[in-house]
């Protein structure tokens, strides 16, 4: 059975014939691999994890060819696309004038809680802070 060392971004990946005894240290692209096609005295495996077509020679035991496979293209509709990026600027647009309510506030809500702490403090003086272990060296 072919292993192969790397197979995602590799043009080359080294490839070698495992063992009985190496089942363990094979990889996902080894472990799973689809049956091959032969070509003359090359065959051709289809790796698992990636897609990608390797021709193998057999007499070398090298991987001669790495075929990646075509991606589809990441936009379908450029109309869809360009609308749902116009929503998005506007979706900012909100999130940053909240954002900026609440900055505008934050500092009122901390004199308010500040103020309450105080006021707990002076009611109570003899409730004495919670020893840490750090205090106690």
């Amino acid at each position: 059975m072919l292993s192969t060392r790397a197979c995602v971004g590799d043009p080359m990946p080294q490839a070698s014939v495992a063992r009985s005894g190496d089942a363990a240290r094979m990889s996902a692209c080894a472990t799973s691999l689809h049956r091959p096609r032969y070509y003359g005295s090359m065959f051709e495996v289809e790796c698992p994890c990636c897609d990608a077509i390797l021709t193998v020679d057999p007499e070398t035991r090298a991987v001669i060819a790495h075929t990646v496979p075509k991606k589809p293209l990441p936009i379908d509709d450029l109309a869809a696309e360009v609308a749902k990026l116009k929503g998005e600027g506007a979706r900012r647009d909100e999130v940053f004038r909240k954002n900026f309510e609440a900055e505008k506030s934050h500092g009122k809500v901390l004199e308010k809680k500040f103020d309450e702490l105080f006021k707990r403090v002076k009611e109570n003086p003899d409730d004495t802070p919670l020893l840490r272990d750090i205090d106690l060296d």
